[in-house]
């Protein structure tokens, strides 16, 4: 193992220093990298847009060639409505008089205890 370790350590010290070379090319890179970059995004973003409208397009023409569209719409109908009757329902069997009154007294006391614990908090904070 120590001697791994000091393989490591010759391996990390020369390439720390070959990291710190400098080659002299009189600003070449730069002006290299700068002429590339702005085509290359614009090339880039054109490319993405193009291929987000095909790709949008393929998907609205294949969902109304399979009918998908109604199927979604009718079935989203459906859910909303049998939501609505699932809670006037759950209403109209709502006793308050057979519920156990820790069931609103908990969450309240809860809140209150966090309530509490942040101001105690930003007080703390403000303090500093």
């Amino acid at each position: 193992m120590d001697m791994k370790e000091d393989k490591d350590e010759l391996l990390k010290r020369f390439f720390s220093t070959a990291n710190q070379t400098v080659i002299a090319d009189e600003g070449f890179s730069d002006r290299v990298m700068e002429a590339i970059e702005p085509a290359a995004d614009k090339r880039l973003r054109r490319i993405s847009r193009i291929w987000t409208a095909v790709c949008w397009t393929a998907g609205i023409v294949i969902l109304i060639y399979i009918d998908l569209i109604s199927s979604i719409h009718e079935s989203a109908t459906h859910a909303f409505w049998n939501g609505i009757r699932w809670m006037t329902d759950i209403m109209q069997q709502f006793d308050p008089e057979n519920i156990n009154p820790l069931v609103f007294t908990l969450p309240l006391v809860a809140t209150m205890v966090v309530a509490i614990w942040c101001l105690a908090e930003n007080k703390k904070l403000s303090e500093i």
